[in-house]
């Protein structure tokens, strides 16, 4: 099973003061099955260490159907306030949560033409009109 990981700080890069003000929630998107397992979307709930570091086990990603997650964190000080990352696709390999956050991005665009895109956004698809050839486009 994928093991993923990481650290959660504030945008000071600071942990919290007290890491009992939040908790750490992956959640599937739907009901799935793989391996002979019914898989149920319930909360896994994630410990953060005091010095932001986070740890778990997922099912990956290539379910049926497949799969994706939502990262919460939950502040707990009665507040309603709620930081949600969705759509995270989770390889067999697991990973840090920011290189699966990084191989779970969608693309959402297609540059059509015989040169490669300016500026594309990540994940731009580069339909080659020339050679009908169509990439993600990756910059050198």
């Amino acid at each position: 099973m994928p093991v993923v990981n990481g650290v959660l700080t504030d945008f000071g890069l600071e942990p919290f003061d007290d890491w009992n003000e939040v908790e750490l929630v992956f959640r599937a998107d739907q009901p799935a099955m793989a391996g002979g397992r019914l898989l149920a979307t319930k909360d896994v709930v994630v410990p953060v260490d005091s010095n932001g570091r986070f740890e778990t086990t997922l099912q990956h990603s290539n379910t049926y159907p497949r799969t994706t997650y939502s990262a919460t964190v939950r502040w707990l000080d009665g507040s309603s306030q709620m930081d949600i990352v969705s759509g995270l696709k989770v390889p067999p390999e697991g990973g840090t949560i920011s290189e699966i956050l990084g191989k779970s991005y969608e693309p959402l665009s297609v540059w059509a033409g015989s040169d490669a895109p300016p500026n594309p956004a990540i994940g731009t698809w580069w339909l080659d009109i020339e050679t009908d050839d169509l990439l993600e486009y990756e910059p050198d």
